[in-house]
């Protein structure tokens, strides 16, 4: 038994050194740093989660950290570029013109027709476009019924060699292959710097769909392709100048090839 009762003691006293906490005197200070590195250490892990927090908030606000958040594409508000088609061989120049040709044309009877243009004598050829001289002699329509003088003119149609040759009188001209009149769509009126009702006479040819070349050519009205439905202002000159070729206007004003 007393054997039993030491053994008892030892193993007591043994389990009571393992789990022994020092009781902690605060008032006495006599261990202060038991609790001040805790504290420390819970000041550390407290602000690397709050770093750690931030970071997160930021990244999912698409921010850069300074409070403003990025936009994903800069651009989305911009208005996109226009493709210069000037180098891109691919894609024709820009115009106002239709993509295609109006297929249900009669072209039977050729792109020229004769036309009384006053002013336009032999060896020129008084003539338009077939469509043109249809619009043409509505603005004369309506020229007339607004009691305005008869017009003068000095070109109607011109050839190629017509347009190499022409003297433009001080005005714009334009390089051959490239002029509205050898399309046969435009007309030179005459006295459009001295006559008293031009700006009149202006009026009703934009009424009637023709465009005015300006201070640069005052005398210059022409038509559009695409009034007539013509997608291509040098497929317009080579049709023309084609049928003058073979034969054309067939009503017998035909000038000659190169005669101003």
């Amino acid at each position: 038994m007393l054997i039993n009762r030491k053994r008892k003691h030892i193993f007591n006293s043994w389990i009571d050194n393992i789990f022994k906490v020092k009781t902690l005197d605060l008032s006495s200070n006599k261990e202060p740093g038991f609790i001040i590195i805790p504290i420390i250490v819970a000041i550390v892990f407290i602000l690397i989660f709050c770093f750690v927090l931030l970071t997160v908030v930021v990244k999912n606000n698409g921010g850069d950290g300074t409070g403003v958040a990025k936009q994903k594409d800069e651009s989305n508000n911009l208005p996109s570029k226009t493709q210069d088609s000037s180098n891109n061989p691919d894609k024709a120049p820009s115009s106002n013109l239709p993509d295609k040709y109006d297929e249900n044309q009669d072209l039977g009877s050729g792109y020229l027709k004769c036309v009384e243009l006053n002013g336009v004598n032999f060896p020129r050829t008084p003539a338009l476009d077939r469509r043109v001289r249809q619009i043409w002699l509505e603005t004369k329509q309506d020229i007339d019924a607004q009691g305005i003088p008869p017009l003068r003119f000095s070109w109607g149609f011109r050839t190629n060699c017509q347009q190499i040759n022409v003297d433009s009188g001080g005005n714009t001209k334009a390089e051959p292959g490239t002029s509205p009149h050898e399309a046969g769509r435009a007309l030179d009126v005459r006295d459009m710097t001295r006559r008293n009702d031009a700006g009149q006479i202006r009026a009703i040819f934009v009424k009637h769909g023709w465009h005015w070349a300006g201070i640069k050519d005052p005398p210059h009205f022409d038509i559009k392709g695409y009034t007539v439905g013509e997608p291509s202002h040098a497929d317009w000159i080579r049709k023309a100048q084609a049928d003058f070729e073979r034969g054309g206007p067939r009503e017998g004003c035909r000038g000659t090839t190169c005669g101003q």
